[in-house]
């Protein structure tokens, strides 16, 4: 008996476990986004940058980029070769290949008036044709010595990958999990669902606050009276350094601080909350 109530509790204690791990990610945010609006999500900031239409799948995607102290955390690098234009420079100016190059393009280097045709050419042809034509010399001369791979160079750039409807954008911040993905795409916008820890907020602005106070209907002279000041925080961000300032009379007063500041004008004496 013990050893099913131990077996029990055991099992009690991971599903629990399991329950509140789940519970620590939530939804925060499903609406429609515009071709280039933005939505603040904790400390991201969430951006529908574009919606391309796949002519091969022939459906719109999307476009997002989750952003955090100006990083693009969903970005990823793509690498390629390209020919490497000093080195390509080099062989043009070097005769030896170029006499191979004109022999490979069908000119007959002996005749001076075919070997003037081929440099008419080469001052006129497009940097693809000249390109093309280096390569296709390295190929049909192997007693030049040289390789293709000699010739080319690698460069690595950005690449983001684009989502369709129901794919999924996953990044970790902070040891947090955030997932966005795309329900619905249109031409000029989407429908987005954004999920990540319970004790962030999701709002098209970064820290944002209204105040109210809860004050007697009457007072009278000499009463002693208790307010209640209520400060709400309606932005993505958290504000620090909250100013709350109680005036028996009107107030004017500019905060400094942008949204990390707000006053309560309460109780004049006429009775009216400001």
């Amino acid at each position: 008996m013990r050893k099913h109530f131990g077996l029990i509790l055991g099992l009690l204690i991971i599903v629990s476990s399991f329950n509140l791990a789940v519970a620590e990610e939530e939804l925060l945010f499903e609406g429609y986004l515009n071709k280039g609006d933005s939505i603040l999500v904790g400390p991201l900031v969430v951006v529908l940058q574009d919606v391309q239409k796949d002519y091969v799948e022939n459906e719109y995607k999307a476009m997002i980029l989750i952003i955090k102290d100006n990083k693009v955390l969903n970005m990823g690098y793509e690498s390629i070769q390209v020919p490497n234009p000093d080195k390509i420079q080099e062989l043009l100016a070097n005769t030896t290949f170029l006499n191979a190059m004109a022999e490979t393009l069908g000119y007959n280097t002996t005749n001076p008036i075919e070997l003037a045709q081929f440099y008419l050419w080469l001052s006129n042809a497009s940097q693809e044709e000249i390109v093309d034509a280096v390569f296709q010399t390295v190929e049909e001369h192997p007693e030049l010595g040289i390789s293709k791979e000699d010739l080319l160079m690698t460069i690595t750039y950005p690449n983001i990958a684009l989502i369709g409807e129901n794919e999924t954008i996953e990044v970790e911040v902070d040891g947090e999990k955030v997932t966005i993905t795309a329900l619905q795409i249109y031409p000029n916008g989407a429908r987005i669902s954004i999920s990540g820890p319970s004790e962030w907020k999701a709002s098209m602005i970064s820290a944002y606050l209204t105040a109210w106070a809860e004050t007697p209907k009457k007072v009278r002279p000499g009463d002693e009276i208790i307010l209640k000041i209520h400060v709400k925080n309606e932005g993505a961000l958290k504000a620090r350094f909250i100013t709350v300032v109680v005036s028996p009379t009107p107030v004017s007063f500019t905060p400094s601080g942008g949204g990390a500041e707000a006053i309560a004008q309460v109780a004049s004496q006429s009775g009216v909350i400001q």
